[in-house]
C-alpha cells in the first residue's frame, strides 16, 4: 500500500512553526516602516505595534555623563545611561535602545516607545538676516 503525502505532517514542531509563523505575519502587518532621506538623521523608523529606528550621524547631545531610573528620554523607560556621544543604552519594559558613536538602535513595543536622540539640522533655514545686514553695511561703508 503507498502512503499518500500530507501537506503538513503530523510533528508537533511543524504545526507549532507554522503558527509561530502567521502569528508574527500577523503581528508585523500592524506595523509601519518609513525609509525617508530628507529629514535628519538618515534611517529606518517604525511606529505601529513595533516602534523602533535605525538612525546615523552624530546626536548633539550636552554633557559628558548623565544616568537615569524611571524617567528616560523615552515613554516608558526603566533606565538609561549616556557617556557623551559615544555610548547610550535604555532600557523599557518591552524593548531596548543603543547607541554606539554615530549608530543608534532602539526597538520597543506596548509600554516602551524608543525616541531618536536629538541631532542638529546640517541644513540652512534660509533665514540669514545677519549677513544680509553685514553685507549692507560693508557695502555702505566701502562707498563712503
Amino acid at each position: 500500500m503507498s502512503k499518500i503525502a500530507r501537506p503538513f505532517p503530523n510533528k508537533p514542531f511543524m504545526k507549532s512553526t507554522l503558527i509561530a509563523g502567521l502569528a508574527l505575519a500577523a503581528l508585523s502587518s500592524c506595523t509601519i516602516v518609513r525609509i525617508d532621506s530628507s529629514d535628519n538623521p538618515n534611517g529606518f523608523q517604525a511606529s505601529g505595534l513595533v516602534d523602533g529606528y535605525l538612525a546615523f550621524g552624530m546626536s548633539d547631545e550636552s554633557g559628558l555623563f548623565d544616568a537615569t531610573l524611571l524617567n528616560g528620554p523615552s515613554d516608558g523607560s526603566l533606565a538609561s545611561i549616556r557617556i557623551a556621544n559615544l555610548l547610550a543604552l535604555e532600557v523599557g519594559a518591552l524593548g531596548a535602545a543603543i547607541t554606539l558613536g554615530p549608530i543608534h538602535l532602539g526597538l520597543g513595543t506596548f509600554f516602551y516607545y524608543p525616541e531618536l536622540p536629538y541631532f542638529a539640522p546640517d541644513y540652512d533655514n534660509g533665514d540669514d538676516t545677519d549677513e544680509d545686514y553685514q553685507a549692507q553695511a560693508e557695502a555702505e561703508l566701502a562707498t563712503d
